[in-house]
């Protein structure tokens, strides 16, 4: 929904939105740039004596999701990947919908945010515990921690012993942290030895997994106490922490700072990214890869409960590849596609029972449903200092359930609370006693829960719709007032200017709808000179929605339509034109000439575009359903694996259409040149598939038509008469 240039809409607040990058880019037009992570470039192995404590902790589902080699690899796919792929575009496109207002992505299908269900399905991180809040640690934590690690004695492959800088004041850095990798203990090492290496393991897992931050290649300091603990802990008293809602709230602190990151240069990413891409792979088609969607291998039934998949494990430990002309890393590409998102692009409850069974017939680790009570929680969430409302209320769709219009905003955290920052304070400052409140707050989560048991309704839905999107900014591309008209450049890479007039064009739909409508309406009112100046309205319309789709001025035209069908043949072709009248076709001339009806040769000089791709039956609409940023999906009736990807380029239709059989086209080529020998050129714009493809796409399409079907007509004859 546009919005008045310096208008703030009703959602959002005015301070905020004047500093946020979808301000910056659709009202200012500012160009953005993407993000960069601290997250790990290499796996670290799990050493089989610290699964017990992993499971205590309830960090073995996570462990196994970033693990490296393991020691028996038929456990999990052959074709796992060697590390997960962050894709920081993907990441940034998803960012720019981000709305600290209400703690969720406001997107053109409606608010949705990954909530306290996703984190357990997709990492497999439990929610019930003691919240993960602030501890305190003294200016010499340095020295202790080197004392600590001082006695640990490592085998014959580590290298040479690099003790920890003394200019890192965050806490301890990630190449100080690997030399202790299972990689590096002794076979024979004892408990202390172990604990050790473990909380070196989990000191790396928190800073570049968990709970990303941009200190450096460090890990902040105030983790130390909470993997020491766990490290140290008696199996059977080992603490219980609620790491679920912790790196929730970590991502959805990262979101708020990251939405007013417009500086030239990348800023970084905090948080989560793990669990933001793992949860846009599997609710959006924009950016997600190819995968094998073979189920996981089946485990006995005596196997550890903990210790199994969970959703996430597809897209962690399983190859991606991006096919055919599918871009990865394309911000701009995103960016236009998450514009024009609609509702069946989106799987709204991607966790159903069977949804699960599909793909993993022998259950998912037990952590994924244990804590489903503290799902529909009101109670806000935390990690360290960072304090975050968490408003489960806002997007029931993503449970199947009815979601209240007007949706009340309900604001549980402070202004100034929600403000806490570590930045910019004197070492050692104490912040346990200030989010003590909030600790305790959580541990009643269970006392404060949503309530609804009425399911989804899409037309209850729709009139949430009509409240939410008048009231919200759901375009990030810049649209200008006019369709930009461009000239092709040999400088271009990527055409933004479809991606601005794709907003426009669908402006103008709307209007010669809502135009067409009230017209019917007063039909019978209307003088013929109103009759007149309304369908002038929708003519004017029509041009400003050809200028927005092709990119170009009006001074081109369409072909007329042709006066019948053009047949298609070929078992291959899905979109096949109408069915050809009844009787026996021609057979064509020779592929090395062409004649008329008249018997003479003809050498062609231009060749438009095949009719039956501007053409359509009686009846039907001139411009067929087309999807302008590639293959859509559909979370309604579909599995994932058959709405996998989104093409930028182009998609399979492509090839079909440009497998059009030979006899088909030397068919309209001869009625071309007998029934239209005064056709006018057509503009460059005009050629190739229908202008959403892509201008490679176009190009591909024109060079293979002019090579089957221009190229034998136009080469001399040399048969014999």
């Amino acid at each position: 929904m546009a919005h008045e240039e310096g208008a703030t809409p009703e959602l959002l607040d005015a301070l905020v939105d004047k500093r946020h990058r979808s301000y910056m880019s659709a009202v200012r037009g500012i160009s953005l740039g993407t993000f960069r992570a601290r997250v790990p470039v290499s796996t670290m192995p799990i050493h089989r004596r610290w699964v017990p404590r992993l499971r205590a902790s309830g960090l073995l589902p996570i462990a196994r999701l970033v693990e490296g080699d393991m020691a028996d690899p038929a456990r999990r796919p052959r074709d796992r990947a060697p590390r997960f792929q962050f894709d920081m575009s993907l990441l940034a496109a998803l960012l720019d919908r981000w709305r600290s207002e209400t703690h969720t992505f406001h997107l053109p299908v409606g608010e949705m945010t990954p909530t306290l269900q996703d984190v357990a399905m997709l990492l497999g991180l439990p929610c019930a515990g003691r919240a993960v809040g602030a501890e305190d640690v003294g200016l010499s934590w340095r020295d202790d921690l080197l004392a600590w690690f001082a006695g640990v004695q490592r085998n014959e492959l580590a290298l040479p012993y690099r003790p920890l800088p003394t200019n890192h004041a965050h806490g301890p850095t990630k190449r100080w942290l690997l030399q202790f990798s299972a990689d590096y203990m002794r076979a024979d090492a004892d408990d202390f030895t172990v604990a050790r290496h473990f909380e070196a393991y989990l000191l790396w897992l928190f800073g570049w997994v968990m709970f990303c931050s941009s200190q450096g290649d460090s890990c902040p300091k105030q983790l130390i106490p909470l993997a020491r603990s766990i490290a140290d802990a008696p199996l059977h008293e080992m603490p219980q922490f609620s790491w679920g809602s912790a790196v929730l709230a970590a991502s959805y602190r990262g979101l708020c700072t990251g939405v007013t990151k417009v500086s030239a240069e990348e800023p970084i990413f905090v948080g989560c990214p793990l669990l933001l891409q793992l949860w846009s792979y599997e609710r959006f088609p924009v950016g997600r890869p190819k995968m094998d969607f073979e189920p996981y291998v089946q485990l006995s039934a005596d196997h550890d409960d903990v210790d199994r998949p969970t959703m996430g494990s597809l897209w962690c430990l399983r190859r991606p590849s991006w096919v055919g002309v599918q871009t990865r890393k394309s911000y701009h590409d995103f960016v236009g596609q998450f514009d024009a998102l609609v509702d069946t692009d989106v799987r709204w409850t991607p966790y159903t029972a069977a949804d699960i069974y599909a793909r993993a017939p022998s259950g998912l680790s037990s952590l994924c449903l244990r804590d489903h009570e503290y799902w529909m929680t009101r109670k806000p969430i935390l990690y360290d200092i960072h304090i975050e409302e968490y408003h489960v209320h806002q997007v029931m769709r993503q449970f199947g359930l009815y979601q209240q219009t007007p949706v009340p905003i309900v604001h549980s955290v402070e202004a100034h609370v929600h403000r806490w920052t570590r930045q910019g304070q004197p070492p050692g400052s104490r912040w346990a006693d200030k989010v003590r409140p909030y600790v305790d707050s959580w541990a009643a989560a269970l006392d404060d829960v949503v309530f609804e048991d009425r399911p989804h309704s899409d037309e209850e839905f729709a009139d949430y719709l009509r409240w939410y999107l008048p009231r919200t900014r759901t375009r990030v591309v810049h649209v200008p007032p006019e369709a930009p008209i461009e000239a092709a450049r040999v400088s271009e890479t990527y055409p933004v200017v479809r991606d601005q007039n794709f907003a426009i064009a669908y402006d103008v739909i709307r209007a010669i709808e809502s135009e067409a409508s009230s017209s019917m309406g007063q039909y019978h009112d209307m003088t013929p000179a109103q009759h007149q100046s309304t369908l002038q309205k929708i003519v004017d319309m029509c041009k400003r929605f050809r200028q927005a789709v092709t990119c170009r001025d009006d001074n081109t035209f369409l072909p007329p339509r042709s006066s019948g069908p053009v047949p298609v043949t070929g078992p291959s072709s899905r979109r096949s034109a109408p069915a050809a009248q009844s009787g026996p076709t021609p057979p064509p001339p020779p592929p090395e000439t062409m004649t008329t009806p008249s018997g003479s040769a003809v050498w062609p000089t231009y060749v438009p575009r095949p009719a039956h791709l501007y053409s359509a039956a009686p009846g039907s609409s001139l411009f067929p359903s087309m999807d302008p940023y590639g293959a859509g999906s559909s979370s309604l009736h579909r599995p994932i694996h058959d709405l996998e990807y989104r093409q930028v380029g182009g998609t399979d239709d492509d090839e079909e259409i440009q497998e059009v059989d030979d006899l088909a086209q030397m068919e309209w080529v001869n009625t071309f040149f007998s029934s239209a020998p005064t056709q006018e050129v057509v503009g460059t714009s005009q050629l190739g598939v229908p202008h959403s493809r892509r201008r490679t796409t176009v190009r591909w399409n024109r060079r293979l038509f002019l090579s089957r079907v221009v190229g034998p007509l136009a080469r001399p004859s040399c048969r014999s008469h």
